[in-house]
């Protein structure tokens, strides 16, 4: 199973509802005092850490009953069996939640709040390392006859706009993508491996990560982890990305030895890494920090093994083992 976004298939007709789609608008309220900022389809807006608790989120539209009605019959459909649907997605744990519908085309309110400004919001919006994706879907609302070029199963996907919400302190490129069999077979892995950072270029010169540094997990665990919302999803999935820093670490150790980086914070991962370290207690300037991660990684990585506070988890789990021991004792 894959966590990738769906393919929106080569139906007839569609036309319609790819211009509804486009006329979508996310708007995004950062201050009750000012204008909130507009987003089209495709844009991307970044916000302060601090403002991802308390930002307002409302998905605006200018359709007609008109409009939505000739689109649904462009394509040989009703009004009432097409639904809209918001999905937002967590930028790291893709974490997905239905923010609103899904609801019939005509009725899909033209303001929706999907998250009201210094108010509650879903798990999936809090991100303020990374941000959230949204996306906005029209789509089949019911089962049809299968028919040649025509949508017929429930849920089909037939537009569909996508909006970005990130933080500044995301440096992009860590949402993991799944490691497939033929991603295995190209990195030359074991189908046994569960984590593997990839980047074609040398890590310490990238100036930031975004569609440069992939980071690939098992591909039937990051679909079930894509489904959860649990503690113990949760713990996992910090500890693959505490393994993936310490994969990270050691190649750019490796490159530090041959390579200048950029002064000051010019390096993205380089800046990643110092802000892990000062998570983990240790505020070291960038140059310390080159130093450190040139001259002893496996300190550096011995140093970021705790950031996920897995210690006195990992204790009861030892512990408990210990007690079911002692009490299947016989006496």
């Amino acid at each position: 199973m894959s966590t990738e976004n769906p393919v929106i298939p080569n139906f007839d007709g569609l036309q319609g509802f790819e211009e509804l789609a486009s006329r979508l608008r996310l708007h995004v309220r950062v201050a009750l005092a000012a204008e909130p900022e507009q987003l089209e389809p495709g844009m991307t807006i970044r916000l302060p850490s601090f403002d991802f608790r308390k930002v307002g989120i409302e998905l605006v539209h200018d359709w007609t009953d008109g409009e939505v009605d000739a689109a649904a019959a462009q394509a040989n459909l009703t009004d009432a069996q097409i639904d809209v649907i918001a999905i937002a997605e967590d930028g790291f744990l893709k974490e997905r939640t239905i923010v609103a519908g899904p609801k019939s085309g005509p009725d899909f309110p033209s303001r929706a709040s999907l998250a009201p400004y210094n108010g509650e919001r879903t798990a999936a919006m809090q991100n303020s390392e990374r941000g959230f994706a949204l996306g906005v879907h029209l789509v089949l609302a019911s089962e049809r006859e299968p028919k040649p070029f025509q949508p017929h199963r429930k849920g089909t996907i037939l537009a569909s706009a996508h909006f970005q919400v990130r933080s500044t302190r995301d440096t992009g490129g860590l949402d993991p993508k799944p490691l497939t069999e033929d991603k295995i077979s190209e990195f030359k892995l074991s189908k046994h491996s569960v984590l593997y950072v990839h980047c074609d270029d040398d890590m310490v010169t990238l100036e930031h990560l975004e569609g440069e540094l992939e980071v690939y997990i098992n591909e039937a665990l990051l679909a079930a982890a894509s489904h959860q919302r649990t503690d113990e999803r949760d713990a996992v999935m910090n500890g693959l990305a505490i393994e993936a820093l310490g994969q990270l670490v050691h190649r750019v150790s490796r490159e530090l030895e041959t390579i200048v980086p950029p002064e000051g914070d010019g390096s993205a991962v380089l800046r990643m890494i110092r802000r892990s370290l000062a998570d983990a207690g240790v505020k070291n300037s960038a140059d310390e920090v080159v130093e450190l991660v040139r001259d002893d990684p496996f300190r550096v990585v011995g140093l970021l093994s705790g950031l996920d506070h897995r210690a006195q988890r990992l204790l009861s789990v030892v512990a408990g083992d210990e007690e079911r021991e002692e009490e299947d004792t016989p006496s």
